[in-house]
């Protein structure tokens, strides 16, 4: 066998298991490499650039905010909630509600890139900054436009909580992988274009939150509608419930129904924040507005 020949199949093989094996419940620990290697390699390279950089002092609150990331995504990956999901909907819904509502927003306030870049050799990082200057910053200059970044967070949202997307996620590890990775990149574009895109003071902060409030609308939609359902959506966890039984001895729709209400009320509470705090700078705009 070739050499690049054997490169490919190493990097291949994971994912050709996971296409084939479905959605794993083997342990509470789930050591996916695609999910490990991207998360250890992000938090080593902004570790060394934190301490190149230590000496600027670098902002504690976006310290905190990255570690409170971490912390998120590691449990919802990696420890237990990633192995929870396939037993209990509720906990897979706890699950996309801290990496759409908690995870993301953490991220944008922590704004990693810099130090991330910090630690690259000054070559490299002049390389990427110049490839997407050259290649991407027109796409991420229109995808991060208030309108088009909330349209692609709810599409996000609504598509993959369909049934069919969603058990088709449960039972491949491959499309579960996608399922968050779009989770997490639609979250992030809509939350960094809520902080840092759109018009003027005043007109970002009012209309921002009327982005906010509408995905506040949307997201509750969707977890009443799997609050009051009157029969399980997806037909997965009522198969798991006839095989090994779901989490804490709930009936398939009794879960069903946790999960909307977590959906429902815990995960408002990210977006009626933001748009709390985005009303309250739109007043302070006005007040500036008035004095001058």
């Amino acid at each position: 066998m070739s050499r690049r020949a054997w490169l490919v199949g190493l990097v291949l093989a994971p994912s050709w298991a996971h296409a084939h094996g479905g959605h794993s419940h083997a342990g509470p620990w789930q050591l996916d490499p695609w999910v490990l290697i991207p998360l250890s390699l992000g938090t080593c390279l902004y570790s060394l650039g934190l301490l190149r950089l230590w000496k600027r002092r670098p902002s504690p609150l976006r310290i905190t905010a990255f570690a409170a990331a971490l912390l998120c995504l590691f449990l919802a990956l990696i420890w237990p909630l990633e192995a929870l999901s396939g037993q209990s909907f509720a906990a897979h819904m706890l699950q996309h509600m801290l990496l759409l509502s908690v995870a993301a927003p953490l991220l944008v306030a922590a704004r990693p890139l810099p130090l991330i870049l910090a630690a690259l050799p000054v070559r490299a990082r002049r390389l990427l900054i110049r490839g997407f200057a050259r290649h991407s910053s027109g796409i991420w200059s229109l995808i991060t436009r208030p309108g088009i970044a909330f349209a692609l967070h709810a599409l996000v949202i609504w598509a993959w909580h369909a049934p069919a997307a969603f058990q088709w996620a449960l039972r491949n590890d491959t499309v579960h992988f996608m399922e968050h990775l779009c989770f997490l990149l639609s979250a992030h574009l809509f939350w960094w274009s809520m902080l840092h895109r759109g018009g003027s003071s005043l007109q970002r902060y009012g209309a921002n939150t009327l982005w906010v409030l509408s995905t506040l609308i949307h997201t509750g939609f969707l977890g009443a509608v799997l609050t009051f359902a009157r029969y399980p959506l997806y037909t997965y966890y009522a198969e798991q419930a006839q095989t090994v039984g779901l989490l804490w001895g709930l009936s398939p729709l009794e879960d069903q129904q946790l999960g909307g209400t977590l959906m429902w009320v815990l995960g408002a509470g990210p977006y009626l924040l933001a748009g709390l705090v985005l009303v309250l700078l739109c007043l302070r705009a006005l007040e500036r507005r008035a004095s001058h």
